[in-house]
């Protein structure tokens, strides 16, 4: 069974990561340059004069993790990424912070760079406990239709 989840389980790297404030939700799959450029000139690490990091988008895509303002002070994970059935599912969690950190809001984001996949992929949400140990709610945040 080991084997098996070893198949099925994807590789990504964290791209990008950080707090913004915003109020909508963004899941998106990107698939060129130009609409990583749209996104990241929109994120913090632009704004902090970050150069926008290179992706080989013959071979990966992008998948972008920002929660809605619901998300304001948790910590956010990537629990997994897999491949089965025809469907790329992405599961993060929240899980609350202990501490305020101060005025504004302070929702995290996740940009993730992965081989590229022409699949659906769907979006699932785990809220965690204070510990980070228990799923308090899940929910399906989004599909992202294949690419044909």
């Amino acid at each position: 069974m080991l084997l098996l989840f070893c198949l099925l389980a994807q590789d990504f790297t964290v791209l990008d990561s950080g707090r913004r404030d915003a109020n909508d939700a963004v899941y998106e799959r990107i698939t060129d340059e130009a609409a990583l450029k749209a996104l990241w000139e929109r994120l913090p690490s632009s704004q902090m004069k970050k150069e926008m990091p290179k992706v080989d988008f013959r071979t990966n895509m992008v998948l972008v993790v920002a929660p809605s303002a619901d998300a304001d002070r948790t910590m956010l994970r990537i629990d997994s990424l897999k491949q089965e059935k025809g469907m790329l599912t992405l599961t993060y969690a929240l899980t609350p912070l202990t501490v305020d950190g101060g005025p504004g809001r302070r929702i995290p984001y996740l940009l993730l760079v992965t081989p590229r996949s022409k699949v659906p992929v769907h979006i699932v949400e785990f809220v965690k406990d204070r510990a980070g140990r228990v799923n308090v709610t899940e929910r399906a945040m989004k599909t992202i239709e294949a690419i044909k």
